[in-house]
């Protein structure tokens, strides 16, 4: 499910969230692709959730366009969001999704 996170420089993002089943063994961070957070990704973060994993994937393009999931035939939109990101930015995002999966 998709859960409010907060980063260090106080930027609000989502992230998808899929907890494992029965006694958590550890946590994984799956990062999105050029085509965000997608049905297939959420699938991939089930299966590992089936196998006993927190599993989180970060919408790291929610500083550019909060909520894109651009179409597979589309990647030029993509390459164009992954390159209009910081790095420094999208670092602090994935280190509150590591802060989130260690809570």
């Amino acid at each position: 499910m998709m859960t409010p996170l907060t980063a260090a420089d106080g930027h609000s993002f989502e992230c998808w969230m899929a907890q494992a089943q029965g006694e958590a063994r550890g946590g994984i961070v799956i990062l999105q692709e050029i085509f965000g957070i997608t049905d297939q990704l959420k699938g991939v973060a089930a299966r590992y959730a089936a196998l006993g994993n927190n599993v989180a994937i970060p919408a790291l393009f929610d500083r550019q366009e909060r909520g894109t999931v651009v179409p597979f035939d589309k990647g030029a939109i993509g390459r164009e969001l992954m390159l209009a990101a910081k790095l420094d930015e999208t670092m602090a995002d994935v280190a509150a999704t590591i802060d989130a999966l260690r809570a």
